[in-house]
């Protein structure tokens, strides 16, 4: 019963724009330390395409 998931998509998909959203507005405020540090750099591309994948996946369902 696939539509009984339907909330949940939109809630998880919801949540997740909003997180990637927040974390593009963090690094372009503080892109010069992002871009020094390959650390910050790795984490910062690892949490935006993280988030903006869960968003796919749940605009996809």
């Amino acid at each position: 019963m696939p539509e009984q998931w339907s909330n949940f998509y939109v809630m998880v998909g919801s949540g997740s724009a909003a997180l990637a959203g927040l974390i593009f507005v963090a690094m372009s405020i503080k892109h010069e330390i992002i871009i020094r540090n390959a650390t910050h750099k790795n984490r910062a591309i690892n949490m935006l395409s993280g988030f903006t994948a869960i968003f796919m996946a749940s605009g996809s369902k």
